[in-house]
């Protein structure tokens, strides 16, 4: 191994972060310093780059993906500027409305908003009318729009217009099957799950034949903005009610609850609650159908077995906002912020929440947006079992985001990774995008914390990476973390696509087996970034800067006195492997601090160990003139 020690001031950065300011989200980059480290293995940071067109573009490629491709340094930025505007930085800032706009926008690019209609020429029914009589002013214009809101059901006729019959019911019914799992293939025979994957190859096949004539960007450019809309006029709290009040019209089922505690059942499309430890038992909604809760007070529970009840919607719009009050979310698949061809909302404004669910749930978009969005203090609790948790599936974004508090994401423990190992289980969530190799691309899916000391725990692919074609995101604000996970994980991504965990404060603990921690495999760029911190990082092998199958990995600790612990000496700490006659880049750094090493690597010294494409760097107050790189003709 060659060593090498450098000047600090080569590599002078502050390491002061302010995580209020985002005026300038650039301003703390290393842009000197990877440079300088490059330069010791004859590269720049332009080489960090990889291409968009490794493989044919199909109609589910996002422009996002793309631009994470080719300029891999933007992803922390992206993350903490799309963090810090739907947070928001300033208090006088609304607690209640997050920009849906913005995250539209990341799937389609810009929305032309004065396309969409004005659904205020909508009347209200009379008997609804009289309701409203000594309601704060404007709830009946209020309700004017959400009624024309929720008798908007031409949504399957306006995203697959250019589809037969068969073909629409073949979206409609399959789509979703190419994320649910069994937890009885476990025990399946390897000629029968054989059988089923040739099967699912079959329907991927086929969808990707009929993706081109789907308009799936009608989601976002006209459905999200009216949903939008809903939460941007939302007028003050109902006034105490003493009973319930059922309200047919032709937007369907209005349901007015009163003071105490109620149990909402059945199919209503609107429910507005003033207060009350509540029982929500309410029936899935079918594609095309829309639904309205408001919830301002109490403790309540929202159960429910089926798909697509709470704040989620399959070709269609669901919202729930709960304002206040200890509730407890417990659902199956497709909920709790899922948007499936639709947009699926979730907003709890306060209070210690658990959400418990199973797959495509707490912020999942597929073919659409899907919000899950905590915006409270308190200690919550998220438990879910697949492609959850900020998850985004083909030109869909899933957003999970928690403005503060100590919480808790667990996801995993269902279903097992039978390819590879039978005593792990698949995660494919906490900021994890997804797509569907090699037939279409995958979306953007993000987990957003804004502080606190939290855990998250993942076993296989998690927190922070993504599969295909695709963006998967963390970002934590502040506060002594906790990173737990087994492979695929912290910062990696795999078979051209991108991901990265960004954690801008507090002593933080990462640990994972493999191909974690800044790893990219297969023209593809992981990256670990920490702002500041005494941190810790346990792997195995291929991670804490790995890049393989020349793929790019970058793990950069700011500021901190660090640990770095790996078993393999081989494939750690600035690695880059060669593959298809070139090679791929590993970038390590460490910008201030006393660290200490356990494999490659030392305080205050630069190393360039078992690969030509990787380098190392523990930057600190010692200086010498680094070796020379070996000539061509000695290589």
């Amino acid at each position: 191994m060659l060593t090498l020690v450098i000047s600090s001031s080569v590599f002078a950065q502050s390491p002061d972060h302010d995580s209020t300011a985002i005026a300038d989200t650039t301003y703390w980059w290393p842009t000197d310093a990877i440079a300088k480290a490059l330069s010791y293995i004859r590269l720049t940071p332009d080489d960090l780059a990889l291409r968009d067109d490794y493989y044919k573009r199909d109609s589910c490629r996002l422009t996002l993906v793309d631009s994470m491709m080719r300029r891999p340094d933007q992803m922390p930025v992206f993350l903490e500027s799309t963090a810090n505007d739907l947070f928001g930085t300033s208090a006088a800032q609304s607690t209640v409305r997050p920009e849906l706009i913005p995250l539209a926008q990341l799937a389609v690019g810009e929305i032309d908003q004065s396309s969409i209609p004005d659904p205020t020429a909508s009347g209200v029914p009379e008997e609804l009318q009289r309701e409203l009589t000594n309601w704060p002013e404007g709830w009946s214009n209020y309700l004017r729009v959400a009624l024309w809101a929720l008798s908007n059901h031409h949504w399957v006729d306006m995203v697959l217009s250019d589809l037969n019959s068969d073909d629409r019911a073949f979206v409609i019914e399959q789509t979703p099957e190419f994320v649910l799992e069994d937890e009885e293939d476990k025990n399946k025979s390897a000629e029968v799950l054989d059988s089923l994957q040739q099967l699912e190859d079959s329907y991927a096949v086929r969808f990707a034949d009929l993706a081109g004539d789907i308009d799936w960007k009608w989601v976002f450019t006209h459905g999200v903005p009216a949903v939008d809309k809903l939460i941007e006029w939302l007028p003050g709290a109902p006034p105490p009610l003493t009973a319930m009040r059922r309200i047919e019209t032709d937007a369907g089922l209005i349901v007015f609850g009163s003071d105490g505690d109620d149990v909402f059942t059945g199919n209503a499309t609107l429910i507005i609650d003033p207060g009350g430890n509540d029982r929500y038992e309410l029936t899935p909604l079918a594609p095309g159908q829309n639904r309205l809760i408001l919830d301002y007070g109490g403790n309540d529970e929202y159960a429910a077995a089926g798909h697509f009840v709470y704040g989620a919607a399959q070709f269609g719009w669901g919202m729930l906002i709960d304002f206040a009050g200890d509730d407890l979310y417990r659902t199956g698949d497709f909920s709790l912020g899922c948007g499936w061809f639709g947009v699926g909302v979730l907003l709890d404004l306060d209070g210690r929440d658990i959400y418990l669910g199973d797959i495509c749930t707490q912020g999942a978009g597929g073919f659409g947006l899907g919000l899950c969005m905590d915006r409270g203090r308190d200690t919550d609790q998220y438990t879910s079992r697949l492609f959850s948790q900020g998850f985004g599936f083909a030109a869909g974004v899933g957003v999970l985001a928690d403005d503060g508090g100590n919480d808790l994401y667990y996801c995993g423990g269902k279903y097992e990774d039978i390819l590879r190992y039978r005593d792990h289980y698949l995660s494919l969530g906490q900021g994890f995008a997804y797509g569907i190799r090699p037939h279409f691309s995958g979306g953007i899916g993000l987990l957003l914390d804004n502080n606190g000391n939290d855990l998250y725990s993942a076993d296989i692919f998690g927190q922070g990476c993504s599969y295909w074609w695709a963006f998967g995101g963390v970002y934590d604000g502040g506060g002594n973390d906790q990173y737990v996970a087994f492979q695929y994980a912290q910062g990696s991504a795999t078979h051209l696509t991108a991901g990265c965990l960004l954690d801008a404060g507090g002593d933080d603990r990462y640990e994972s087996k493999g191909v974690s921690q800044g790893c990219g495999h297969d023209w593809a760029p992981g990256f670990l970034i920490d702002l500041s911190g005494n941190d810790r990082y346990s792997a195995t092998d291929l991670s804490q800067a790995a890049g393989s199958a020349n793929g790019v990995g970058v793990l950069i600790d700011m500021a901190g006195d660090d640990g770095y612990q790996v078993t393999s000496d081989k494939n750690t700490h600035g690695y880059g492997n060669p593959r298809r006659e070139y090679g791929s880049i590993g970038l390590f750094l460490d910008l201030s601090g006393f660290d200490r090493y356990s494999g490659p690597g030392s305080e205050g010294k630069v190393w360039i160990g078992n690969s030509r494409w990787g380098i190392g760097v523990d930057a600190d107050s010692l200086w010498l003139v680094p070796e020379p790189m070996p000539t061509t003709e000695e290589e």
